[in-house]
C-alpha cells in the first residue's frame, strides 16, 4: 500500500526589513504571524514557506503557489517600494495560477495598484487579492479587494484542496 504524500502550498512570505510598530514587532515576528494566520486559512493543507527579502527576479522560488506580501513600511530616500511592486506585478502576470495576497492596504493602493496600472496589467491580474478593507470610496469598486472572510479566493481553495471557512 502506497503512503499518501502530504500536500503543501509552496509559499513566499515577503515582509519589509523593519517589521512594524517602530521595532516592537520584528521582521521575524511578522513572518511568524503570517505563517500562523495563513496556515489556519489553508487547513488541512500545510504551507511550505520561504522568505525572500525582495520580489526581484529569481527571489521568489520557482513553483511558488502563494505569495504573502507585507512590504508596508515606508522606505524614505529609496525606490524600493516601487521597484518591489513593479516586480511583483510582473511575477503575478507571469504566474496566473499562483495567488498573491497583499496584506498592507497602503502598499496595495499606493504602490502595487499604481504599478499595475502603469504597466497596463491591472485588469489582467485575477490572481491578486488585497487582504484589507478598502479605506477610500473609489477603492470599494476595486475587484482585487477581498470580498470573503477568507483571504483565499474560491478558485485557489479548490485548486489546493482547502476546506472553506466561514463563507
Amino acid at each position: 500500500m502506497k503512503s499518501k504524500k502530504a500536500h503543501y502550498i509552496k509559499t513566499a512570505i515577503i515582509v519589509d526589513y523593519m517589521g512594524h510598530g517602530f521595532g516592537e514587532v520584528t521582521r521575524e515576528d511578522e513572518i511568524a504571524q503570517h505563517i500562523e494566520r495563513f496556515t489556519e486559512w489553508a487547513e488541512p493543507i500545510k504551507l511550505k514557506v520561504h522568505t525572500p527579502k525582495t520580489t526581484y527576479p529569481g527571489e521568489i522560488e520557482i513553483g511558488t503557489d502563494l505569495v504573502i506580501y507585507d512590504f508596508g513600511g515606508l522606505m524614505p530616500g529609496t525606490s524600493l517600494m516601487e521597484t518591489n511592486a513593479r516586480h511583483l506585478v510582473q511575477w503575478a502576470a507571469d504566474n496566473p495560477n499562483a495567488l498573491v495576497v497583499i496584506v498592507s492596504e497602503m502598499t496595495y493602493r499606493n504602490y502595487f495598484k499604481y504599478e499595475a496600472e502603469e504597466m497596463g496589467l491591472f485588469d489582467q491580474l485575477h490572481n491578486v487579492v488585497c487582504d484589507a478593507t478598502p479605506l477610500m470610496d473609489e477603492d470599494k469598486q476595486d475587484p482585487h479587494y477581498r470580498t470573503r472572510s477568507s483571504p483565499f479566493p474560491e478558485w485557489f481553495e479548490k485548486a489546493h484542496g482547502i476546506t472553506p471557512k466561514g463563507d
